[in-house]
């Protein structure tokens, strides 16, 4: 990373990196959804999108917080800690198990959508940590 090219460069690099983002999320469903097909699983498509758009959100979050290297840890740690708690009926409990949650529950779709946006958000404005 260098900021000299980034000022330099014709097109804006937020743009570029939102877009970025973005194919990585569309990539990551289309493999699940040819590998759900592939198998014959009966997984909700909106599963897919609503965990993979988070998930997304949540790498691009740790490549601004914690450098390209490590940028797998929040995601990693979100489907660990919801792996590991038990699913609740508080909203705590929810926020903090929404990859395992059933398609239709809003406060998971809430939690995958405020991860998609502040991740994106980040990593857009910021860039890779340097």
């Amino acid at each position: 990373p260098d900021l000299a090219l980034d000022r330099a460069a014709a097109v804006r690099w937020p743009p570029r990196r939102a877009a970025h983002l973005l194919g990585g999320a569309v990539l990551a469903v289309a493999v699940l959804l040819a590998a759900r097909a592939g198998v014959g699983l009966s997984t909700d498509l909106a599963l897919v999108v609503r965990d993979s758009a988070g998930l997304t959100g949540l790498a691009a979050l740790g490549a601004a917080w914690c450098g390209r290297s490590c940028a797998w840890l929040p995601p990693f740690a979100a489907l660990a800690l919801a792996f590991v708690l038990p699913p609740g009926p508080g909203t705590l409990a929810q926020v903090l198990t929404w990859p395992m949650l059933p398609p239709g529950t809003p406060v998971a779709t809430w939690a995958a959508l405020v991860a998609a946006a502040v991740g994106t958000a980040v990593y857009a404005l910021g860039g890779p940590r340097r």
